[in-house]
């Protein structure tokens, strides 16, 4: 049996009470002193400026970012310390980007919005104000519509097979195979503000999580706020198939052009392709993305190029013939089109 702690945890160590507690424990002589690691392996701060440099930080998964939104990229990842196989990390990204790829196996993961209202839609649905969930070995693809920012909590399998008792067992846990959990907007609103009060305060004592107890603690009460917005948690009450739709017709068009590059194309043949109409093609869009298909579709190319750029030597490969196998054959058109949309010339890309 699981015992999930209250939130006091939080307010102690807002006071100074554990973290006084804690080092007076451990230098007792009576008590032998821990064994510790350096503190920047429990809390560190990634930051990037380059969506493929940030996907490949965060190791639950193996995935793709593909920037859907102007502006120069800045992401954040916060990593927390890890204990009794609970991993916490918080994303923060400043633009609309869509992420796709598979979850590690073993592993279950639970995303809380760090604020209410985000636009996104997640495995087909709209994933505002709701809990993300994803068991391992499942693919997923999340389109963001605007900046990020959530908190990733990651159980392992045997430690979520023993906290799920909190919730009456693995057996009675209806909600395991959804991908959005529904809660109401008042709990995940107190709920963001606890963790966030949690994870603000474990930044500003770092040096506490030297030693185990520390580190506990704080993931036992980041699972016991989440347990407790779990307990209010339901699928939706019927598949908003509509809105899956339009994710698939956004996923088809995608994997169409990356799968074709240097094919010239146009909204008719992508509906001819896709036998669905126009209006249809262009509601999907602007449903999932929150823009047209035409500036979707060539921010696929664009990132494409981007990518090409970082993993080939300029000796081997010119920007002018990188942008040409994506289909850009006017230099100048692609230029402003690349610099719109990341905030940077082509040619100050780094490459190899």
């Amino acid at each position: 049996m699981y015992l999930i702690p209250s939130g006091a945890w939080v307010s102690n160590l807002a006071t100074g009470r554990l973290g006084a507690r804690l080092h007076d424990q451990f230098r007792s002589p009576e008590i032998p002193a821990l064994p510790t690691m350096p503190v920047p392996e429990f809390c560190r701060v990634a930051r990037f400026e380059d969506p493929d440099d940030h996907a490949r930080e965060l190791p639950q998964f193996d995935q793709q970012y593909c920037q859907t939104g102007p502006g120069r990229f800045t992401g954040e990842v916060h990593f927390f310390p890890e204990s009794g196989g609970v991993h916490l990390c918080r994303e923060q990204i400043n633009v609309p980007l869509v992420q796709k790829g598979i979850m590690h196996t073993g592993k279950r993961l639970f995303g809380v919005p760090c604020s209410l209202g985000q636009d996104m839609t997640y495995q087909g649905a709209a994933g505002s104000n709701s809990i993300g969930q994803l068991a391992g070995g499942a693919a997923f693809e999340l389109h963001n519509g605007g900046p990020v920012d959530y908190l990733m909590v990651s159980v392992d399998d045997e430690a979520f097979a023993g906290y799920a008792e909190y919730l009456g067992g693995l057996e009675s846990v209806g909600w395991l195979s959804q991908s959005n959990l529904r809660v109401t907007p008042a709990l995940l609103s107190r709920t963001v503000g606890e963790l966030d009060c949690a994870l603000r305060i474990a930044g500003g004592n770092a040096s506490l999580f030297r030693y185990e107890n520390a580190r506990k603690a704080l993931c036992e009460d980041v699972i016991g706020s989440l347990l407790c917005l779990l307990t209010d948690a339901t699928p939706p009450a019927r598949r908003d198939l509509t809105r899956m739709t339009y994710a698939d017709v956004v996923r088809r068009s995608r994997e169409y052009v990356e799968a074709h590059p240097g094919e010239a194309f146009s909204v008719m043949d992508l509906c001819r392709l896709l036998r669905v109409s126009r209006r249809t093609l262009q509601n999907s869009f602007l449903e999932v993305s929150g823009v047209p298909s035409s500036t979707y579709l060539r921010a696929v190319r664009l990132a494409r190029v981007r990518k090409l750029l970082r993993e080939t030597p300029a000796s081997e490969l010119n920007t002018g013939d990188a942008a040409a196998r994506w289909g850009f054959l006017h230099a100048s058109k692609f230029a402003v089109c690349f610099r719109t949309m990341y905030g940077i010339l082509p040619s100050q890309v780094p490459r190899p």
